[in-house]
C-alpha cells in the first residue's frame, strides 16, 4: 500500500485522512489489522530470532489470513498478559514489578495458565475482589490490581483480541491515606544512629530519598559523578525528565562513605520493613 508523504501523519503513524484508501482498502483499517495480527503472534511466540523467523512468519500469516495457514489457538487473557509483561520489562518501566505481582496473584487465583478473555467479567470482579480482601490487602493495593487488569484488558481490546468490555465496569475503590512526614530533627536522629548491615544501608537510602525528593526507583541512580558544584543532576527512570537538585550535606556525607558509589539497594518491601525498625531505634 502506498500513500503520498504529504498525506501521512508521522507522529501518529497513520494517514492524515482516516478515510484514505489504496487499492480499494482503507489504509487505517489495514494498519490496525496487521498490528493486531502481529500482537497476537508475539503473544504466542514472544521470542523471535533468526533461527525461528520462518516459523514466526507462518504464524503471523495464519493469524492475518486464517485461510492461508493452520488454525491458530485463540488468544487468552494470561497469554496476552504475559506478552504485555515482557514489553514492560524490555522498556525497563518502573511499574514492571507491580504488573508481575498482579499477574502472579491472578494465576494463583485461577489455578490455571489459560483463561479466556470472556471470563474476565463482573462475576470474576466480585469473586476476585473478595479473594483480595480475604488476603488482608489494603484498599488502595486492591484498587491498584483493578487498575492494572483494566490496562491489560484495554490494550488487548484495542489490539482486536477480544470484544469483552465488561472490564470497563470494574471499579477502583480508593481511600484517602494519611500523609506522614518527618521533621529535620527526626531525620537527624536517624542519621546519628550507630547502625550496621542492612539497617545502616536502609537508613542511608531513606535519608537520600528524604533530602532529594526522588522516587524510590531513582535512589540508587545517585553517584558522586552526577554532582557538580554542589548540584545533583539525575534523569527520572519513570518520566525521563532531568532533575537538578542542590545536594544536602547529609547526602554528600553518605556518598563519601561509600566512595561515591552507593551499595545495592534493598527491595521496596524490605525497605519498608527495615526503616520502621530504624525509626523505632531513633525513638520516632
Amino acid at each position: 500500500m502506498k500513500l503520498e508523504e504529504r498525506d501521512w501523519n508521522n507522529s501518529k503513524s497513520r494517514p492524515k485522512n482516516p478515510e484514505a484508501t489504496c487499492n480499494g482498502y482503507k489504509i487505517t483499517n489495514e494498519l490496525v489489522r496487521y498490528e493486531g495480527a502481529l500482537t497476537r503472534a508475539l503473544s504466542l511466540q514472544p521470542e523471535v530470532s533468526k533461527s525461528n523467523l520462518a516459523e514466526f512468519k507462518k504464524l503471523f500469516i495464519s493469524i492475518l489470513s486464517p485461510a492461508n495457514g493452520k488454525e491458530v489457538k485463540e488468544y487468552d487473557f494470561f497469554a496476552y498478559f504475559d506478552a504485555y509483561l515482557q514489553k514492560i520489562k524490555e522498556r525497563k518501566q518502573s511499574n514492571y514489578k507491580a504488573y508481575r505481582t498482579c499477574y502472579n496473584r491472578l494465576t494463583k487465583y485461577f489455578k490455571s495458565s489459560s483463561v479466556p478473555f470472556d471470563k474476565i467479567d463482573m462475576k470474576f470482579y466480585e469473586a476476585f475482589s473478595q479473594h483480595l480482601i480475604s488476603k488482608n490487602l489494603a484498599t488502595n493495593t486492591i484498587a491498584t490490581q483493578w487498575k492494572l487488569i483494566k490496562a491489560v484488558m484495554q490494550s488487548a481490546f484495542v489490539a482486536g483480541l477480544h470484544t469483552n468490555e465488561k472490564f470497563r465496569h470494574f471499579k477502583k475503590k480508593m481511600e484517602s491515606a494519611d500523609t506522614i512526614f518527618l521533621s529535620e530533627e527526626e531525620l537527624n536522629k536517624m542519621y546519628e544512629l550507630k547502625l550496621i548491615g542492612y539497617l545502616e544501608k536502609a537508613r542511608d537510602y531513606f535519608l537520600i530519598g528524604a533530602y532529594t525528593g526522588l522516587r524510590f526507583e531513582d535512589w540508587n541512580r545517585i553517584s558522586s559523578e552526577k554532582v557538580v558544584n554542589g548540584v545533583l543532576t539525575v534523569r527520572s527512570s519513570k518520566t525521563g525528565e532531568l532533575s537538578t537538585i542542590p545536594i544536602h550535606p547529609v547526602v554528600s556525607a553518605i556518598l563519601d562513605k561509600y566512595n561515591g558509589e552507593l551499595p545495592n539497594k534493598p527491595s521496596n518491601q524490605k525497605m519498608n520493613e527495615y526503616i520502621k525498625v530504624v525509626a523505632m531505634r531513633a525513638n520516632i
